[in-house]
């Protein structure tokens, strides 16, 4: 029996170690950051950056999740690896930024900019960057698997071997992009924008052109 309730009180300890929430943002890193523009690996989950000036700032590896970044200013800023996952707010800007293998996932980023930015090998599966303008910018290897991307403009964006399936492309703008080896199955694209070139590709590739039913919201009798 003694054996047995020490195994128990054990078995409680580490689930009670490893099931901890993560813990908010650390003021101190946020001191820092607004103090030298600096904070590599820092921890900024949950933290309102709501119109913070950012620009130029060296962010590698931080901890973003669930952060708040409405009108943030970072262009131009070394975001590389950094942990976005749940972010929000919208308007943000992220042109010429480095967010190469970032993790956006399931972020909400709508009307903001990633103008000329790398975001070779992000995440952005299930993100909502509806109108966000991603000219120019490099998504080579990007996840975008059911990304909403509706009316976004991507002109000239870099998407070789990128994961567009089942995204939304919606009334988006797509002429002059790069799509060599993109997978593209289930992508939506009624009403979008873009050359012949691409059309052909997204044809033959499983994209999807024809309008989507209006869902019913009730059911006959």
């Amino acid at each position: 029996m003694k054996n047995i309730l020490t195994i128990i009180i054990g078995c409680g300890f580490f689930i009670n170690i490893f099931c901890q929430p993560v813990a908010a943002f650390n003021p101190d890193h946020i001191k820092r950051l607004l103090a030298t523009n600096k904070c590599r690996g820092c921890n900024l989950r949950d933290a309102d950056l709501k119109g913070a000036d950012l620009k130029g700032a060296d962010l590698r590896g931080a901890d973003l999740e669930n952060v708040f970044i409405s009108m943030a200013n970072l262009a131009n800023a070394n975001l590389a690896n950094v942990n976005f996952r749940g972010g929000r707010g919208s308007k943000a800007n992220f042109s010429s930024a480095v967010l190469s293998g970032a993790d956006f996932h399931d972020a909400n980023l709508a009307e903001s900019n990633f103008s000329a930015a790398d975001l070779s090998g992000a995440d952005l599966s299930i993100a909502y960057l509806e109108k966000a303008d991603f000219q120019r910018a490099n998504l080579t290897g990007c996840n975008l698997k059911k990304t909403n991307l509706r009316m976004a403009n991507l002109q000239h964006a870099i998407l070789n071997q990128a994961d567009l399936q089942e995204a939304s492309l919606r009334s988006a703008e797509l002429t002059g992009v790069q799509l060599i080896g993109a997978t593209m199955q289930e992508a939506y694209m009624w009403n979008t924008k873009m050359d012949d070139a691409t059309r052909e590709y997204a044809q033959n590739n499983g994209a999807v052109f024809k309008k989507k039913a209006p869902v019913k919201e009730c059911c006959d009798d």
